[in-house]
């Protein structure tokens, strides 16, 4: 593991720095957390200033010492924003940190915008070198005992803002709130080594829902989700005390609200109950609405189709919608009215409905189910075809399609 520290020109006043059950009397924070942490080489930003300063040179002795490799990272000093994107070029770069690399960061005898970008370089490596950054540290002289002995602050929760801002972007944006599970995953590892196996269990059973969810609407299974949904709510108090017990979860707490209302709407607890039939196919016609505001438009088109299907089957009386040989009879039905249909207009003569004469929405339907088919073809089949249009064209006429849904009466 490696340590990259910072050091300033300033006159450092000797104190007991305490992490972690240790204590170290240094006046330099880089000595006291080489001895905290031991690691295999610890990188020193410096400006041209401090490396011709006698800080510089009492470090090095120390270190020397504790038999610690010392290397230092040369920085401007940061009057411009060329220099701060040169500050951080040499944070971030191979020399420094290689992919895959374990790291702690100590902003201590950081100045003006460095802890800053310290806490950018942190996410970057994160997210564009897979290094895991174990700690973030900051000696804080400044709230030290009457004793002389400063804490240690461990400032990693603080980065993992960025984690839970960048889950709650992409649930905002598509609805998928697998990143915010697998971060309240992490929270509930954190209660386990507490011994709070009670707050830790409610952790995971929201974790686990909220994966089931996402993963049941990106795979298109309504009557999962629903079901999953409707006891959402309970999961979320359940797991409230937890959430709030673990600091480093405090902003997902602000969340909870913000995440049951988005998935409220489509709480159904017996979607496949009869006589819930009607509202079953209302929930589902908001959440293939909710698939077009999220612009999942190969979600929204294939449930838009089959509910098109169950739609029929429900205004003829057939409650059992998941039986797979009703579903193909009737299927059959309106793919014979509707080619019917379509041969009348081209030819623009009459035309009479064979099977689905009693449907006085019959006018509605069909054209729907001719443009549903034939855009859910074009999806599935990968536009192999001639001339398969532009996808803002497609992305239109599905738009188009999830409006026209909202004609079809449920009584």
């Amino acid at each position: 593991m490696k340590a990259i520290s910072f050091l300033g020109p300033s006159a450092y006043a000797e104190t007991t720095y305490t992490y972690d059950g240790k204590q170290v009397r240094t006046s330099f924070f880089p000595v006291a957390l080489a001895q905290f942490i031991q690691p295999e080489k610890l990188y020193l930003c410096a400006t041209p200033l401090v490396q011709r300063h006698d800080n510089l040179r009492k470090v090095q002795e120390e270190l020397d010492r504790l038999s610690i490799p010392l290397e230092v990272i040369p920085i401007p000093d940061g009057h411009s924003e060329a220099d701060l994107w040169t500050i951080f070029d040499q944070l971030t770069a191979d020399n420094v940190v290689l992919r895959g690399e374990h790291v702690v960061f100590d902003v201590t005898h950081s100045f003006r915008s460095l802890p800053f970008l310290a806490f950018l370089a942190v996410a970057y490596l994160n997210t564009a070198k897979a290094v895991s950054v174990e700690k973030i540290l900051y000696g804080a002289y400044e709230a030290r005992t009457e004793a002389n002995e400063s804490p240690v602050f461990d400032l990693t929760p603080f980065v993992t803002l960025l984690d839970w801002t960048t889950a709650a972007d992409r649930f905002k944006r598509s609805g998928d709130a697998r990143d915010l599970a697998s971060l309240i995953k992490a929270q509930k590892k954190g209660l386990a080594k507490l011994g709070d196996q009670t707050l830790a269990g409610h952790l995971n059973n929201l974790a686990g829902a909220l994966t089931t969810i996402s993963q049941s609407l990106r795979l298109i299974r309504p009557h999962l989700a629903m079901q999953q949904i409707a006891g959402l709510h309970e999961r979320i108090e359940s797991a409230r005390p937890g959430l709030e017990k673990a600091i480093a979860a405090h902003p997902f707490a602000l969340l909870l609200e913000n995440v049951n209302d988005a998935y409220a709407q489509l709480a159904q607890a017996d979607p496949l109950n009869e006589q819930n039939l009607s509202q079953t196919l209302e929930v589902e016609r908001k959440m293939i609405h909710w698939f077009k505001d999220r612009e999942q438009w190969v979600q929204a088109v294939s449930l838009a189709r089959e509910w098109l299907l169950s739609w029929v089957m429900f205004r003829r009386g057939i409650f059992k919608i998941t039986q797979l040989g009703a579903r193909q009879r009737i299927e059959n039905d309106i793919g014979a009215d509707a080619n019917d249909y379509r041969i009348a207009k081209e030819s623009r003569t009459p035309f009479t409905p064979v099977f689905l004469n009693e449907l006085t929405e019959i006018n509605e339907l069909l054209p729907l189910w001719l443009d549903l088919t034939n855009v859910r073809n074009d999806i599935d089949h990968a536009g192999m075809r001639e001339a398969p249009g532009e996808a803002e064209s497609l992305i239109e006429r599905i738009k188009n399609c999830v409006a026209s849904l909202d004609n079809l009466p449920l009584e």
